[in-house]
């Protein structure tokens, strides 16, 4: 597949992600891809060492489940945080 291809392919099946994750997950293999043409691998080499398009899409998917739970314990601290400062206060 070539990087194009498979660029698009990732933006189509990413959607739902906002614009800046979804661009610095683009940038992401983008790099990888070049740096394998760099050591020699052809655009289709390079691509189909990333793995397969199920095995990126899960691996994706997994690490932006993680990063919401992260974002949501995150709120729940600066929630939790600033309702102590305001009794504090009081």
């Amino acid at each position: 597949m070539k990087k194009q291809d498979f660029t698009k392919w990732l933006r189509y099946k990413l959607y739902d992600l906002p614009t800046e994750e979804l661009e610095r997950i683009l940038q992401y293999y983008s790099d990888a891809i070049a740096d394998r043409m760099e050591d020699g691998m052809t655009e289709e080499e390079a691509v189909d060492a990333l793995g397969t398009r199920e095995d990126i899409l899960t691996i994706l998917r997994q690490l932006q489940d993680e990063l919401e739970e992260v974002r949501q314990r995150h709120q729940k601290i600066r929630t939790e945080a600033d309702a102590l400062v305001l009794s504090a206060q009081l």
